[in-house]
C-alpha cells in the first residue's frame, strides 16, 4: 500500500517567505487581473502553516524569545499523512500544538498515527513490506529528521520506519510539469483553473505540507498511485 507524506520546516518556510516577498514585489500590477493576482499571493495562501505560526507568536508574548521546544521540534512546522487504502488522513501543525494547548508535539502526534494505523509493521525484526512511503524528493532525509525529533522527546521511532527501503521519492519538477500538462490538456476552463491553482504560489517541497500534499496527490492520482 502507498502512504503519502508531506512535511514542512520553519527554516525552509522562512526562506520561502523572503522569496515570496521579493517575487510579489516584482510582479506587474497595472491591470485588474494583475492586481488580483498580487493580492492573492499572500503568506496565508502560499505558506499557510508558517503564516498561522506567526499569528500564534504575535498573540502570545511568551513566544517572542523562542518557542518552548527543543531545536529539532521547534523547526518541524507540519506533517501531512494520507493513506488512500484506508481513506485516512492526518494533519499536524506546529501552531496548533503550542502552550497552553495540552497536545503532543507534531513529531509525536505523527508517530502515534503511523504506529496505530499500521499495527505490526513496526515491530522489532519486521521487514515492513506492506507500506511504501511516497513523497517529494527529500523524503528519506525527512524521515531521518523525523526520527531525531521523536528521539529528542524520548519516544524513538522504530528503525524499520525511518531506515526504510520502501520509500518512493517524486521529483518536484516532474510533478510540476505533469500538473502544468494537465492544465494544458483540460477539457474545461474550470478544470484548467483547478490545476493552475494547485501550482499558483507553490514554493516547492518543505515550506508548506498542505500545499505540497495538494500537488503530490494530484500527480499521484494521475500516475495511478491512488488506484488500489
Amino acid at each position: 500500500m502507498y502512504v503519502f507524506i508531506s512535511w514542512a520546516d520553519v527554516s525552509v518556510a522562512e526562506r520561502q517567505e523572503e522569496a515570496r516577498k521579493a517575487w510579489v514585489s516584482n510582479l506587474p500590477s497595472k491591470t485588474k487581473e494583475e492586481k488580483a493576482l498580487v493580492e492573492k499571493l499572500t503568506p496565508e495562501f502560499c505558506l499557510p502553516e508558517y503564516y498561522q505560526l506567526q499569528q500564534a507568536i504575535e498573540v502570545n508574548s511568551d513566544f517572542k524569545n523562542g518557542l518552548p521546544l527543543d531545536p529539532l521540534n521547534r523547526d518541524l512546522l507540519s506533517i501531512n499523512v494520507f493513506d488512500p487504502g484506508q481513506d485516512k488522513s492526518a494533519k499536524y501543525q506546529l501552531h496548533r500544538r503550542l502552550p497552553p494547548e495540552v497536545k503532543q508535539p507534531v513529531s509525536l502526534a505523527a508517530r502515534s498515527f503511523l504506529l496505530k494505523s499500521f499495527p505490526g509493521e513496526w515491530l522489532p525484526g519486521s521487514s515492513r513490506g506492506n507500506v511504501t512511503f511516497v513523497g517529494f524528493a527529500g523524503l528519506k532525509d525527512f524521515l531521518k529528521n523525523f526520527a531525531s525529533c521523536c528521539a529528542a522527546l524520548s519516544q524513538p521511532l522504530p528503525p524499520s520506519l525511518w531506515l526504510a527501503d520502501n520509500v518512493l521519492e517524486i521529483q518536484a519538477g516532474d510533478a510540476t510539469q505533469l500538473v502544468e500538462s494537465l492544465a494544458y490538456n483540460a477539457d474545461s476552463e474550470k478544470s484548467r483553473e483547478f490545476f493552475q491553482n494547485a501550482l499558483l504560489g507553490w514554493f516547492g517541497p518543505g515550506a508548506s505540507a498542505s500545499r505540497d500534499a495538494d500537488v503530490l496527490r494530484l500527480a499521484a492520482a494521475t500516475l495511478g498511485f491512488l488506484v488500489q
